[in-house]
C-alpha cells in the first residue's frame, strides 16, 4: 500500500507575517482593506469581502490603540510610584526624629521600632517597603507620645499602598490587552486567508489579479523577519540573539518596558562594546541599519538594563534584505 510522506501543507501562509510585529499586522491588514475599498468591479463575492473583513480590521486597530492607552497609564503610575519613593528620605527622617525624642537610640524600644534603621525601610521592592512600614505602625501601637507621628506614617502607608495597587492593576491590564491583541491578530490572519481563498476562486483563470489586493512585498518581508522578545531583569545584561548581519538587512527594535535599555553588538556574551545604543522606554526604531548598535562584524546582540528596580522588555526584529 502506498503511503504519502514528506508533504507539509502550510494551512495559513499569512499567519507568520501577521504575527511578525503589531505594526506589520496593522499595515498588512489595512492595505488589504484599502484594496477591497478601491475595488470598482461588480463581482458580488469580492464586494462582500469588504463587509466581512472590515470589522476584523477595525477591532485590531481599536485593540492596538487600547493597549497603547493602558501601557501609557502603567508608565505614568510607575513613574509616579518611583517619584513618591524617591521623596522618602525626608519623610523617614521625621519619623526617626520623633522616635528619638521619645526613646534613646540605645534603648530596647528604639531598636524594636527601627530594628536595622534606614536599611530595612529602603528596600527597592515597593511591597516589601510597605510591609516594613506597616510593621512600624503596629510596633508603635497605642503609645500616646508617638500618636501624631503614627498618624503621619499611616497616611504615608495609605498613599504608598494606593500607588502600588494602581500600578499593579495597570500591569494586569497590559497583560490582558496583550492577549486580546494577539487574539485580534489571529482573527485577522484567518480573515485574510478567507479573503485570499475567495479571490482565488474568482480569479482562478487570472491569478495575477490577486496581487492587487495583497501587499506582497510587505508580506514577504514580514515572513522572513527574525523576531526575538526578551525580558531583561533589573540591573542585568542579557543576550538577545546571535546573528551575523548580511548586506541589506535592517533592524526594528521596540522597547516595550518601562525603563530605558541599552543595546550593542559584542564579540561574545562577556565582551564590552565601544558604545551602547540607548532606546528609551516605550520607543520603537524601524528599519534602521544594524551599524547603529555597533560593529556588524560582531555577532552577539546584547541588551543591558541599568535600572535597579524594574525589569525591561524588548522586541528585536531582523528584517530581511530587500
Amino acid at each position: 500500500m502506498a503511503h504519502f510522506t514528506g508533504t507539509t501543507i502550510n494551512v495559513n501562509p499569512l499567519d507568520k507575517p501577521m504575527h511578525s510585529s503589531v505594526d506589520n499586522a496593522v499595515d498588512i491588514s489595512g492595505a488589504v482593506l484599502v484594496a477591497l475599498d478601491s475595488y470598482t468591479g461588480n463581482n458580488q463575492q469580492i464586494i462582500g469581502l469588504r463587509s466581512y473583513y472590515k470589522p476584523k480590521h477595525d477591532a485590531l486597530v481599536a485593540e492596538v490603540s487600547k493597549k497603547g492607552v493602558i501601557f501609557d497609564a502603567r508608565k505614568t503610575d510607575t513613574r509616579s510610584l518611583k517619584e513618591f519613593k524617591k521623596d522618602f528620605k525626608p519623610e523617614y527622617r521625621e519619623w526617626v526624629l520623633a522616635i528619638t525624642n521619645v526613646f534613646r537610640e540605645d534603648s530596647d524600644d528604639y531598636n524594636r521600632l527601627l530594628i536595622d534603621g534606614a536599611k530595612s525601610f529602603y528596600v527597592n521592592d515597593s511591597k516589601k517597603r510597605l510591609i516594613r512600614i506597616n510593621k512600624l505602625i503596629s510596633a508603635i501601637g497605642s503609645n500616646e507620645d508617638l500618636a501624631d507621628i503614627k498618624l503621619r506614617i499611616q497616611v504615608y502607608a495609605t498613599l504608598l499602598s494606593s500607588k502600588i495597587q494602581s500600578q499593579g492593576g495597570n500591569t494586569s491590564g497590559v497583560i490582558t490587552e496583550a492577549t486580546n491583541l494577539n487574539n485580534c491578530i489571529n482573527v485577522c490572519s484567518k480573515g485574510l486567508w478567507y479573503v485570499l481563498g475567495t479571490l482565488i476562486t474568482v480569479y482562478v483563470d487570472d491569478p495575477d489579479q490577486i496581487l492587487a489586493f495583497f501587499p506582497m512585498r510587505l508580506i514577504y518581508k514580514a515572513a522572513n523577519q527574525k523576531s526575538y522578545t526578551l525580558l531583561v531583569p533589573k540591573a542585568s545584561r542579557r543576550k538577545v540573539c546571535i546573528h551575523l548581519f548580511k548586506e541589506g538587512e535592517t533592524i526594528t527594535i521596540t522597547n516595550k518596558g518601562l525603563v530605558d535599555l541599552k543595546i550593542a553588538l559584542t564579540r561574545n556574551q562577556k565582551g564590552e562594546p565601544t558604545a551602547w545604543y540607548t532606546l528609551p522606554s516605550g520607543h520603537t526604531v524601524t528599519n534602521i541599519a544594524p551599524t547603529v548598535i555597533g560593529d556588524t562584524a560582531l555577532r552577539y546582540v546584547m541588551v543591558k538594563n541599568e535600572n535597579l528596580d524594574t525589569r525591561g522588555d524588548i522586541n528585536f526584529i531582523i528584517n530581511a534584505a530587500e
